[in-house]
């Protein structure tokens, strides 16, 4: 893997200041993400684990990825030092939004390497605190953004990432309720995601694992948060987007696996044709 100056492969020593922690978690991001392309081209899947491909081009993944799941630990303690330096001595101050908002994206990236090498979706039931803290988070920083009439710039990173992470992975309905309350009050495009896309494949997964996205008597909203987390069998996972033509009209057909995510790419993909935004299938 390549990194450029600056990039994790040279994090050491403490930050100069917030801008600097940030650009050091925006290359850890870009190489993360660059490495699971590569995964993903040639296993088929975005995890290591169980992916069932001996290609050469996979052989440094594993490594690779630990090496980044350190940097961001790294990265981490160094980010903490900063938030200590820069808080008079004695004093206790509210950290800013782009603190908070650098806090959200560590822990999004830090799942994203959890997922990466985890064998089985399962494995997601062991972060629903971590979730919580990035719905915490998220809801911070919307409340200031709002209040202070702050917008989110389009190219900019910021909560529709996180939010989506936490509706698709975390299987606890209540906080998965809560994300997608959340993505409701979201900017209405950060980077390539845009919020109504967002929310339309978000609320489709929840109905296909059997959740209703709404907190209402209808849905059994209490008795449900009380039940058990949801079974492997039910959950869905490693999902494609593909425009189709169908009687003449182009539609976005989602192939999806459902139960064990354990097993190798040799298990087959069920189907379904939606009405999701065709440009949902360029970013999942």
């Amino acid at each position: 893997m390549k990194l450029r100056v600056g990039g994790p492969a040279t994090l050491s020593g403490p930050f100069a200041d917030i801008a600097e922690a940030r650009r050091y978690l925006d290359s850890i991001a870009e190489a993360l993400f660059l490495e699971i392309r590569n995964i993903r081209d040639c296993t088929g899947s975005s995890k290591i684990l169980g992916s069932g491909s001996g290609r050469l081009a996979c052989v440094d993944a594993p490594s690779t990825i630990g090496m980044l799941q350190i940097s961001l630990t790294k990265w981490h303690a160094r980010f903490v030092i900063v938030m200590k330096n820069i808080t008079p001595t004695g004093r206790s101050r509210q950290p800013s939004n782009a603190e908070v908002m650098l806090q959200l994206q560590h822990l999004h990236l830090t799942m994203v390497v959890e997922g990466v090498l985890s064998r089985s979706e399962m494995a997601y039931d062991q972060h629903t605190g971590t979730f919580e803290r990035m719905l915490w988070l998220a809801a911070r920083i919307l409340r200031v953004n709002r209040s202070s009439g702050l917008a989110m710039l389009p190219l900019d990173s910021g909560v529709i990432t996180p939010l989506f992470m936490v509706a698709l992975k975390c299987r606890d309905v209540m906080v998965r309720r809560k994300a997608i309350s959340l993505l409701e009050l979201a900017p209405e495009q950060e980077c390539m995601w845009r919020r109504e896309d967002v929310l339309a494949f978000a609320k489709w997964k929840l109905g296909k694992e059997g959740q209703s996205w709404r907190d209402d008597a209808s849905s059994g909203g209490g008795l449900r948060a009380k039940a058990a987390p949801l079974a492997e069998a039910a959950r869905s996972h490693s999902e494609r987007g593909a425009t189709r033509f169908v009687g003449g009209k182009a539609v976005t057909v989602l192939f999806f696996k459902t139960g064990d995510s354990a097993v190798d790419r040799s298990s087959s993909f069920g189907s379904e044709i939606t009405d999701l935004s065709a440009d949902m299938g360029d970013v999942l």
